[in-house]
């Protein structure tokens, strides 16, 4: 099913949050642009460019102009 991804903002800013395989490719892009200070929330939905992403590790980018945080996503069929 749908994966939520959520974080929190202290202050308005640029974002980017991408979800990347294992060997770091870039499969989509879940949000970008300027987005105000609070919570926010981004659904992936199992999909990539090219259809259905298969089960593995997955790591998704949280990239402001003054942090970058990685997580791991395992997804399971």
């Amino acid at each position: 099913g749908d994966v939520a991804i959520e974080w929190t903002l202290p202050r308005a800013t640029p974002v980017r949050l991408a979800l990347f395989d294992a060997t770091g490719r870039l499969v989509v892009t879940l949000a970008e642009g300027f987005l105000p200070a609070g919570r926010h929330e981004a659904r992936w939905n199992g999909l990539g460019a090219r259809g259905p992403a298969p089960a593995g590790v997955y790591f998704v980018a949280l990239d402001t102009p003054a942090l970058r945080l990685t997580r791991r996503l395992v997804r399971l069929n």
